[in-house]
């Protein structure tokens, strides 16, 4: 019997606009079939459907007013957030709140609730991608952010309703920027429900030239699925952000 091909799937935290001159060349060049971004820019949303020849979805997580490069983008409102884009079909796109609400987009300038670090609305994009042989639940999401790789009590309750918003997919492999090291509290909750498809040789997923910090050897971006799903030929790329982007083939188990 001959093998389904299954899905290429990207993700990428792409820091908003500081590396589209490498991004941008690899999203086309690698040419998969579902690519999901995290901070990208609202205003750039139709440039990167076009250039990629996609559709997708978008739901902006806060203002673009923190970060490098972001006093004028902060000035000008424009928002970061987290973008499903498919070459395939899309059916039933959802945008679901763990934090936050759809009425509200943070700006740094909010205060910050004492259980977590900054204002950010927590989302988990899904939908359903159909290919010519399979139908794919595909996630996406930007989780909460702390300092070092610490874990929060925010962290925490995100965590327990992120956890709940996923038990409306039977079947699903979801990816993103996590903020919560391998090997840590809050990885490992995800990791006892779903399968995490990060190889272990891998130490870091963030890029050691291009992010603004140096020296964090932390994975903090994930891909993880359920039973349904056999994710293989995983590998973490850098220089393209300052996240390293996840590549992958998924395909149905059965």
């Amino acid at each position: 019997m001959k093998e389904k091909r299954g899905i290429k799937l990207i993700s990428l935290n792409i820091e908003r606009d500081q590396h589209y001159d490498t991004a941008l060349p690899f999203l086309k060049a690698e040419r998969a079939d579902v690519v999901c971004l995290m901070e990208l820019l609202d205003r750039d949303l139709e440039r990167f459907k076009s250039e990629l020849s996609m559709n997708g979805i978008f739901a902006p997580t806060a203002v673009a007013d923190r970060g490098r490069g972001a006093e004028t983008l902060g000035k000008a409102g424009v928002r970061m957030g987290t973008a499903l884009f498919s070459r395939l079909p899309l059916a039933d796109c959802r945008t679901l709140y763990y934090y936050g609400t759809p009425e509200y987009v943070p700006s740094a300038k909010d205060p910050v609730p004492s259980d977590r670090h900054e204002n950010f609305n927590g989302i988990l994009l899904a939908a359903r991608v159909r290919s010519e042989e399979d139908v794919f639940t595909v996630g996406a999401t930007h989780f909460t952010w702390t300092p070092d790789g610490s874990t929060s009590e925010g962290q925490r309750k995100d965590m327990r309703s992120l956890l709940a918003l996923l038990e409306q997919f039977p079947d699903i492999v979801f990816c993103g920027d996590f903020n919560a090291p391998r090997g840590k509290e809050i990885w490992g909750i995800l990791a006892e429900h779903y399968r995490d498809n990060i190889p272990r040789r891998y130490q870091t997923s963030i890029d050691q030239n291009l992010h603004a910090v140096k020296g964090i050897l932390h994975v903090v971006d994930g891909l993880f699925s359920t039973s349904e799903y056999r994710v293989s030929d995983v590998r973490l790329v850098d220089g393209v952000s300052d996240h390293c982007a996840i590549v992958s083939t998924v395909q149905r188990a059965r």
